[in-house]
């Protein structure tokens, strides 16, 4: 690398983590004044006195925002490298640094690669991130505010949500970040000869205390579980004596659950999570999986395009105002070389 690679480099990368530690303030600073409250009441609720709830005030915030700028940079990914691109150039060319280039032989493309560069490579942290880190973070993402522990957001009632198995799941409450389910509720039905995915009358409902979800076997453990069978009145069937039952088998799983009941959640997944909630056709939207998955592919070729497209409006052979070529690249749209436009 020269020495002129080297020190566009260096303004360029400055110029992109400070806007970002800027929008990442402004964030936490709305975001803070507004929601300060629900620190201050979870703060409070710790106990201990002034300084212990201050410490415990801190660690929630921290807490709070971690995951949330790790998702913020996933929206913003696109417009910093354009940002820094744009004031990059700008001190080039008040400092009459780029007229010296081109007086020396270089050439627009020469001074754009430095910054083409790094910003595949910060799409490729954009990847990591959306890839790597976001997705274990995804339940408390979800749910905002509710992870400070002074709202209910995180629980909500399962209103006869369907499994592959035709089984009906109601709940009085569900956590969704614990995965347990309380005051469950599952009639299993029988399915209907001759039509895949249709399903009659119920033959057995299961109540329970408590439910928990167990991976390894493919189900939910059950706390207190009764299987009663439903007799089948126009056939002459006469009411049966309850079975103890500790574990049900099934594919709706708290991810699944999840998609449901946070639509937000889909968006937070992995590709490799996506491609396999895709199996599950009969539980989820495979149309809507299919497009985040194609999105994930084409985002960091949109980024790069917005760089591409945006970068030639502040390179100037001769010195001028940069507000107008500002004001051209903040209006340019890369979805129309997307569209072949």
């Amino acid at each position: 690398m020269k020495t002129l690679d080297r020190y566009i480099a260096r303004s360029f990368l400055f110029n992109l983590v400070m806007l970002y530690v800027v929008v990442a303030a402004l964030y936490v600073l709305l975001d803070l004044i507004v929601n300060f409250d629900e620190f201050a009441q979870a703060a409070q609720a710790s106990g201990g006195g002034v300084v212990s709830r201050l410490v415990s005030m801190g660690g929630t915030i921290a807490g709070f925002y971690g995951p949330q700028l790790l998702l913020l940079y996933v929206y913003v990914a696109g417009m910093l490298p354009i940002g820094a691109a744009g004031f990059t150039l700008a001190a080039l060319v008040r400092n009459r640094e780029l007229v010296a280039m081109l007086s020396g032989g270089v050439s627009l493309r020469r001074v754009m690669a430095p910054m083409v560069v790094l910003t595949i490579a910060a799409n490729v942290a954009l990847v990591i991130d959306r890839e790597l880190l976001i997705p274990p973070l995804a339940a408390r993402l979800v749910e905002g505010h509710a992870n400070l522990g002074t709202a209910d957001a995180r629980f909500v009632e399962l209103r006869f949500v369907c499994d592959g198995n035709g089984s009906l799941f109601t709940t009085t409450r569900y956590d969704t970040q614990r995965g347990e389910m309380e005051g469950v509720t599952i009639l299993a039905r029988k399915p209907v000869p001759g039509s895949p995915g249709i399903f009659g009358r119920a033959y057995a409902r299961v109540t329970a205390e408590k439910a928990s979800w167990n991976g390894e076997r493919g189900g939910w453990e059950l706390v207190g579980g009764v299987r009663v069978l439903e007799p089948d009145i126009a056939a002459g069937e006469v009411e049966r004596t309850p079975e103890v039952q500790d574990f049900i088998f099934s594919d709706l799983d708290p991810r699944t659950i999840l998609l449901h009941e946070r639509e937000r959640y889909r968006q937070l997944l992995s590709t490799p999570q996506i491609v396999a909630l895709k199996s599950k056709g009969h539980l989820v939207d495979t149309r809507e999986l299919t497009r985040l998955q194609h999105s994930r592919l084409s985002l960091p070729v949109v980024n790069l395009l917005i760089l591409l497209m945006g970068v030639p409006f502040f390179l100037l052979r001769t010195p001028g105002p940069l507000l107008v070529p500002a004001l051209r690249a903040a209006s340019i749209d890369p979805t129309r070389a997307l569209r072949g436009e």
